[in-house]
């Protein structure tokens, strides 16, 4: 009996290690411009050269999923966000519809040697989905590419 008590206790440790639960939300930030790098969570906003900023929503910004958002984070130049993320979880993004009607594009890269490009329309003219599976255990950066986005949530789960 305690092998077996031993055993599930060690699983659970390992699986709480393994899991990296990445949950950003424009929502939870303070307003205004952010100067430096910045701990958000268990994700790094690295400015670089670039800007951010968080601004209240000025559209009725409701997910597919119906999660509604009431600020954004705005990314700008070669600022990004960087988290950890696990073989097998999915990375979702909900951003801000470009106001032109085109594809929002951002930049996904890894320490395992993942450079995707992300893209993503939006159904409602507001709000775009974006997810990504995650093939490699590492360290993954998404950014604006040398423009801007406006970012609700970033998720990996």
């Amino acid at each position: 009996m305690k092998r077996i008590t031993a055993l599930i206790c060690t699983l659970l440790v390992i699986g709480f290690t393994l899991s990296a639960a990445v949950n950003v939300s424009a929502d939870d930030l303070q307003l205004g411009a952010i100067t430096s790098d910045t701990a958000i969570g268990d994700v790094s906003l690295v400015l670089g050269n670039g800007s951010a900023e968080v601004v209240t929503s000025s559209a009725s910004a409701v997910d597919a999923d119906g999660n509604a958002y009431e600020k954004m984070l705005t990314l700008s130049g070669d600022s990004l966000l960087s988290f950890s993320a696990n073989e097998g979880e999915t990375l979702k993004i909900t951003a801000l519809a470009p106001s032109d009607g085109t594809e929002l594009s951002l930049l996904l890269s890894s320490d395992t040697g993942v450079a995707e490009t992300l893209t993503g329309t939006s159904a409602d003219g507001v709000t775009v989905s974006i997810e990504y599976p995650i093939e490699a255990t590492g360290t993954y950066t998404v950014s604006a590419g040398g423009g801007t986005a406006t970012i609700y949530q970033v998720v990996v789960e």
